[in-house]
């Protein structure tokens, strides 16, 4: 049965690896520890005791099927609470922005409330006019807004790979 379950274990490393293969480099250079610019067996082999390591909370040198469900269900936990706390600022924004549209206060927002709130956060001086100066300023802070979401998209595609990878774990006991 243990050597079944590093069977499993291993398994699943080989799948992690493969969802790295389109990077062939970045994978060499994880897991070539002596850098000679390629992985031996040893290599490997510590890569994957590491991983058995982390995920063997009983200590008992192996993983069981109760093990590996325990952390992904402890990954994906990590992953909704991320995710609530994010769904609620984006609700709280709407929220705020919904009442400052709602001219007046009626629960609806009309296309000419959308209209005028817009053209009141352009015209950042109040004056009843749009500058070219406003507008540039306009665009300033939605590129500034942009870039601060992208980078935040950036560190999501490292959640999106992690989360595929749990996705494709036991693939191969299911195709064999």
């Amino acid at each position: 049965m243990k050597n079944l379950t590093l069977i499993a274990v291993i398994s699943l490393g080989l799948t992690s690896l493969s969802a790295n293969a389109a990077k062939p480099g970045k994978l060499i250079k994880k897991l070539d520890t002596d850098g000679d610019g390629a992985i031996s067996l040893q290599e490997f082999q510590a890569k994957e005791s590491k991983r058995i390591d982390r995920l063997d909370s009983n200590e008992d040198g192996g993983v069981s099927l109760e093990e590996m469900q325990a952390h992904v269900d402890e990954k994906f936990a990590a992953r909704r609470a991320k995710l609530d706390e994010k769904e609620a600022a984006v609700k709280e924004t709407i929220t705020e922005r919904f009442a400052e549209t709602d001219e007046n206060q009626d629960g609806i927002v009309t296309s000419d409330e959308v209209r005028f709130a817009t053209f009141s956060r352009l015209d950042s001086n109040g004056d009843g006019f749009v500058t070219k100066d406003e507008l540039r300023a306009a665009k300033k802070a939605a590129a500034k807004k942009m870039r601060k979401a992208l980078k935040a998209k950036k560190h999501r595609k490292h959640d999106r790979d992690e989360l595929d990878e749990m996705d494709n774990l036991g693939d191969e006991d299911e195709e064999g």
